[in-house]
């Protein structure tokens, strides 16, 4: 499934006003290997210089004792910036493992006996440096739940494929995603054609795989609700000229920004992630203002598209013309922005009612005579659709009755007939629609 310029907002446990919490970050003074280092900033913050396996840890015994913190049900670290490596907290009977991309950490004490602790630590599993901004212990009581569970599976890298070979170039996971529902892929720049493949195991127990073509710099969601495993993906070479050739006759390089799990679905994703924004000469814009006065459509969670409905102006200068973009610019000067996430057609947008092929990033607007419009923007298929709308003086379209033309999975690979699950489905009269079948 293929997103549009795309950010994550990462969200961190937030803590109920009746929730009871002690701040122990001054505690931790010392690490466990000599070669590793920490500083205490000025903002209360822990600049923790780790080694492989040693540890920032916290000394909590006294001379009466060990440290009794059976009151308490988990201990919680937060980080400044998300990890670049695994983390693990070690205190008494409890640990918690923490995968890359994290910004917060927590141990839970559930089952086990922390009536006697003499020390707390937490791990890195590689050389890094982690800024920890608090660490504390809470009761629990009153917490709201994490929005978004999210855990980072590549940080960047490079998959050169040569011609000549299909490639596979990826590793072996056997990774338990249950506690996901997508896996997002965001591709930094693409040079040839290219695909992803995933393989694993649904909650059947069956087998599944997915194949997304990689040809543009953007970002891929795909649905992985219902799989139980993932045991791998791999990228591949498809760059091919024509059908006689067997294998690809060109090179494909595929530059990855991130490669992460989410706990959102994929309309949920979409919905937080996603916005698509109309300026220009519209009724109820500020003119071309990439910044302020701007009209979003709205998304159709049943259908999977943005909708919204436009009025074209034709009272001053630039009659006619108006854009569409993700993202806007930070104030009415900032055009790179915009630009940057801008929807365009490869022309001029000029018949109305046919299916037209989005790009991103051409800065290239929309003209229409003055009049009243429906906008259906497909994320998925990256497809815009542009009709007369009932409310236009100008006598709307007559409905046509409209038959499937073609199937799609959720992730964009064409199906030769309807899969159980969701299926993007396109309609002989060029619009899209998602169907469920059981």
């Amino acid at each position: 499934m293929k997103k549009i310029l795309l950010s994550l907002a990462m969200v961190v446990v937030a803590l109920a006003a009746n929730a009871t919490t002690e701040d122990i970050t001054a505690k931790f003074t010392y690490t466990w290997n000599s070669a590793e280092s920490l500083t205490n900033n000025e903002d209360g913050s822990i600049t923790f210089n780790a080694v492989s396996w040693g540890g920032l840890a916290a000394w909590l015994a006294t001379d009466e004792g060990k440290c009794d913190w059976s009151a308490w049900k988990k201990v919680v670290f937060e980080f400044a910036e998300p990890t670049t490596v695994n983390t693990q907290i070690l205190v008494g009977e409890a640990s918690a493992w923490g995968d890359v991309g994290i910004t917060s950490l927590e141990c839970s004490f559930e089952g086990k006996d922390m009536s006697a602790i003499d020390q707390i630590a937490l791990q890195a599993s590689a050389a890094t440096t982690i800024t920890i901004t608090r660490i504390y212990l809470s009761d629990g009581e009153g917490e709201e739940e994490a929005a978004v569970k999210t855990a980072v599976l590549d940080n960047g890298s490079t998959h050169a494929l040569p011609a000549g070979d299909w490639g596979w170039d990826g590793s072996w996971l056997a990774r338990d995603v249950t506690a996901f529902n997508a896996i997002i892929f965001e591709i930094s720049s693409v040079t040839g054609l290219g695909q992803v493949t995933l393989q694993g195991i649904d909650k059947n127990g069956e087998e599944v795989s997915h194949q997304i073509e990689i040809s543009t710099a953007t970002t891929y969601v795909v649905d992985i609700e219902d799989w139980q495993t993932l045991n791998q993906y791999a990228y591949q070479n498809i760059n091919v000229s024509s059908e006689e050739v067997d294998v690809p006759d060109g090179e494909t390089t595929i530059v990855v920004k991130q490669v992460f799990l989410t706990s959102e679905t994929v309309d949920e994703y979409v919905i937080s992630n996603t916005h698509i924004y109309a300026i220009g000469n519209l009724d109820g814009c500020n003119g071309w203002d990439p910044s302020d006065g701007s009209l979003q459509l709205a998304y159709d969670e049943e259908e999977g598209v943005f909708k919204g409905t436009i009025s074209v102006q034709d009272n001053w200068e630039g009659n006619g013309w108006f854009a569409f973009s993700c993202k806007l610019g930070e104030n009415s000067e900032d055009w790179t922005t915009f630009n940057a996430a801008r929807l365009s057609v490869t022309s001029d947008y000029g018949t109305l009612n046919e299916t037209a092929t989005l790009v991103t990033g051409e800065d290239q607007s929309f003209k229409l005579p003055a009049g009243i419009y429906s906008v259906t923007i497909n994320p998925f298929l990256m497809t815009i659709i542009i009709t007369t709308a009932s409310e236009n003086a100008i006598a709307s379209t007559p409905a046509i009755s409209a038959a499937p033309a073609a199937y799609y999975s959720i992730s964009g690979a064409r199906l030769a007939a309807p899969q159980k699950g969701v299926n993007v489905v396109k309609m002989s009269n060029g619009q899209v629609k998602k169907v469920f079948i059981k």
